[in-house]
């Protein structure tokens, strides 16, 4: 059977490599359709997919390290934080890093809630992070800048007003 498939395979490689322009013409003209061939492709085969990817990986993975090592080192400037945090700023909240530098110092560079600057530390760098943006996740829009622990608070109360009042009521119950 293995016999079968590798010669299979290797009529579709030769296939492949005789009628490439015949296959992009085809795949350019039909885009929607090669998308949805894909798309469904990947769902059916799902896990033989991803046995397939690890094993590629594990068999080439000194062979990847290299590559993404000079990956790296050719595109250094994606790979300095403050290149991502402007791009997490315009992609997550639709402000530019002028704007987030406006409501910092609109809040003197402390916490909306706390009024404390922050003082969580970034667990791989070890510098102190910047105020995180919180806003309304049901409409997008910014409502200010927290530090971490106000931030995580906030998540875990779901900004639900109902609920922050309650812990506010049994926090005062037992003053």
């Amino acid at each position: 059977m293995k016999e079968k498939a590798k010669h299979n395979k290797e009529w579709h490689q030769k296939y492949y490599i005789k009628n490439k322009d015949k296959i992009k013409k085809y795949q350019l003209e039909n885009r929607d359709k090669t998308r949805k061939n894909g798309k469904t492709y990947r769902e059916r085969y799902k896990e033989k997919i991803k046995i397939s990817n690890e094993n590629y990986r594990q068999k080439h993975r000194e062979e990847i390290r290299e590559n993404s090592k000079k990956y790296r080192q050719n595109n250094k400037e994606k790979y300095n934080t403050e290149y991502y945090r402007k791009r997490d700023l315009k992609k997550k909240y639709g402000i530019d890093i002028i704007k987030y530098n406006e409501i910092s110092k609109k809040q003197k560079n402390v916490c909306a809630i706390c009024v404390n600057s922050e003082k969580d530390k970034d667990y791989k760098t070890k510098i102190i992070r910047q105020l995180a943006v919180d806003h309304n996740h049901e409409t997008g829009k910014v409502r200010g800048l927290l530090c971490s622990k106000c931030n995580k608070a906030l998540g875990l109360f779901k900004d639900n007003i109902e609920i922050l009042e309650k812990a506010i009521k049994y926090l005062k119950l037992y003053e």
